[in-house]
């Protein structure tokens, strides 16, 4: 009777060994494919961090890139205001010009007008210039 309780319990340790086997075997694929995913995981994250630091250096030159067509739109923006003044001086210097000359042109014609009322009189009344003959 004895020996049919050893058998029997040697049976169940032998049992419970392969239970605790497939177990531990089972434990162990798990434990690989938790490695796996870890090993996975951590290309991905250096991926993500290499992607993170390409993406800061490309900010950087956008920033600078910004800043340069900042100073320059400030600088062609001065440029436009001076070459604008300056159009804008010329433009009122022309008109008074063009005054000057209209007014020139109308005394110009009023005096050769009265010049030939006076030679027109001149002609009518001795035939010559403020009563003078051409003698």
């Amino acid at each position: 009777a004895e020996a049919a309780e050893k058998t029997n319990e040697l049976s169940a340790l032998k049992e419970e060994k392969a239970t605790q086997d497939a177990t531990i075997s089972n434990l162990q694929m798990e434990n690989t494919r938790c490695n796996e995913i870890i090993t996975h995981l951590q290309t991905e994250l250096d991926n993500a961090k290499s992607l993170t630091r390409l993406a800061e250096k490309q900010i950087d030159g956008l920033k600078d890139a910004i800043r340069s067509l900042q100073e320059e739109n400030e600088e062609l923006t001065k440029l436009n205001k001076r070459l604008l003044d300056e159009r804008v001086s010329d433009k009122e210097k022309m008109a008074e010009q063009f005054n000057n000359m209209n007014d020139t042109i109308e005394t110009l014609q009023k005096e050769a007008s009265m010049l030939r009322s006076y030679a027109k009189m001149g002609k009518g009344s001795s035939g010559g210039w403020f009563g003078l003959s051409g003698r």
